[in-house]
């Protein structure tokens, strides 16, 4: 198993260029909210380092967890280096937001047979991106994030996992069973920080969306949560898209008795383009949201 350092070694060497895509990102203020995917089942896979580039494609079936979703997107995870907590495979999807726990195997067995072993921990998972192979900044920011937190609560259930997206948001972290994305977390504060890995509080500054949710909506979930301080997960207002035209949505967005009309446009950022991976050769627009409460 790699250290941090490591990963931060890999990182540096498949850099093609001495910007890397977090620098330009952050140069710009480019928005973090509603930078999601549309993946809404995920398997994650222990795999020990060093890992390919690329997760590949998930199985058709495990044992202990049978078929595997045709939709599943495989994340590799591997506990903090040092560590001999035994990890199992586990399948996560966005629609009813439930972890289904595999049995763990020991590394050298690969036959069908499953070996008991004790489960993951209860308390909320958080797996940083740490994948340099992937992309520099996912080493460069998320490998001393890990590191990070595992020296402010050490045994925190904190796991390095590969790419989950948005390499130029790193330092990124999907926080489960809630089903966050979380990006650029290497500026959260310690409380935090702590705060995530102990309780599943959200940073609300830190928030891309929820994985389920269209981008827009995430915009408007997150827009709610800022203005009544929402950071329990189980505190979610409920998002209506009432109308969309194009990038402009207008979207209704309801918690605890309060209700607000919101108009949403998604335009290219004004202050230019930058590169949204740092194997990109072309530079895209990017991303900015314009919110304006009608009431």
């Amino acid at each position: 198993m790699s250290s941090p350092a490591g990963c931060l070694a890999a990182g540096r060497q498949a850099s093609p260029r001495a910007v890397v895509c977090s620098s330009e990102s952050r140069g710009i203020h480019e928005d973090l909210r509603g930078t999601i995917p549309r993946h809404r089942s995920y398997l994650f896979l222990p795999t020990p380092a060093p890992w390919p580039r690329f997760a590949g494609a998930a199985p058709a079936s495990l044992p202990g967890l049978g078929p595997i979703p045709t939709d599943a997107t495989t994340i590799l995870y591997r506990s903090y280096p040092n560590s001999s907590a035994p990890l199992e495979p586990f399948l996560w999807n966005a629609h009813d937001r439930m972890i289904t726990r595999g049995a763990a195997r020991p590394e050298a067995d690969r036959g069908p047979a499953a070996t008991a072993c004790p489960p993951l921990p209860r308390a909320p998972f958080l797996g940083v991106c740490i994948h340099g192979r992937h992309d520099p900044c996912c080493g460069l920011a998320g490998a001393p994030l890990l590191h990070r937190l595992h020296n402010l609560l050490p045994g925190t259930p904190a796991f390095g996992v590969s790419h989950i997206g948005g390499d130029r948001l790193a330092a990124n972290a999907i926080t489960l069973p809630s089903g966050y994305l979380l990006g650029r977390l290497d500026t959260a504060t310690d409380e935090e920080l702590s705060e995530l890995a102990l309780d599943g509080l959200l940073p609300l500054g830190h928030i891309r969306g929820r994985l389920g949710s269209t981008p827009a909506e995430s915009v408007a979930e997150i827009w709610f949560r800022q203005r009544y301080g929402l950071r329990r997960p189980d505190d979610l207002p409920r998002t209506t898209i009432t109308s969309q035209h194009g990038d402009h949505y207008t979207i209704a967005a309801e918690h605890g008795g309060r209700r607000h009309l919101l108009d949403i446009r998604r335009d290219p950022h004004e202050d230019g383009q930058i590169h949204f991976t740092c194997s990109a050769t072309e530079k895209s627009n990017g991303l900015r949201w314009r919110i304006t409460l009608r009431r």
